[in-house]
Order: structure tokens, then sequence, then C-alpha cells
């Protein structure tokens, strides 16, 4: 699992943490593909980053909440 920052997402990544918004608002659940819209749409909801699957690499840092 990877940070990845917003700008730097390409279609066919996968999420590999729920995103939720500010208020806690489920934005988007594990395991999705990501597409433009998704993409696009992350961007305009203020997401920073997010985790996405790396079929490489495993780790999985502690969750903060």
């Amino acid at each position: 699992m990877l940070r990845i920052s917003t700008n730097d997402l390409k279609p066919g990544m996968i999420t590999a943490r729920n995103i939720y918004s500010a208020s806690g608002n489920l934005l988007l659940a594990k395991d999705i593909v990501l597409d433009f819209h998704l993409i696009f749409r992350l961007g305009n909801l203020g997401v920073d980053s997010i985790y996405i699957k790396h079929p490489y690499w495993h780790a999985e840092p502690e969750e903060v909440i």
C-alpha cells in the first residue's frame, strides 16, 4: 500500500482503504478501481492523497483516527 497525491493518481489504480470526508462520510470504499471521473471528483472534494494498492508493496501503516 502506498499513499499517493491525488495529482499523481492514474486510472486503474485501486483504493487500499476507505476514503472519508472531513465530516466522516464515506466518499469511496476500499478496493475500488479508479477512473478519470473518480480521480477528478476526489480532487474537487479536497482530498489531498489516498492509499492505493501496490502489487509489490504490502506493508500496511497503522491507521490513525
